[in-house]
């Protein structure tokens, strides 16, 4: 999913006069740009869980791969 164009919702937003065709433009775009950014937060829960898991199956042997993944995790702020 590529990022939606947001022209007629940040002039909206800036205080611009927008004719009514904007007007609906820039509320669908309000919601494209929900979608999206509901689309991103899903794929980084999943993720996330997904180096969890990988992570809870690593500590029991090691090594240094499980160290990566707790790098990776510590910089997306997931206290392990």
């Amino acid at each position: 999913m590529k990022k939606p164009e947001i022209e007629n919702l940040k002039a909206q937003m800036a205080g611009w006069v927008l004719n009514s065709y904007q007007k609906g433009l820039a509320l669908d775009e309000y919601y494209k740009l929900i979608d999206w950014v509901n689309h991103l937060e899903s794929n980084q829960k999943e993720i996330t869980d997904t180096l969890i898991e990988t992570y809870a199956y690593l500590d029991g042997i090691g090594g240094f791969v499980r160290s990566e993944i707790e790098t990776i995790l510590k910089k997306q702020g997931v206290d392990i």
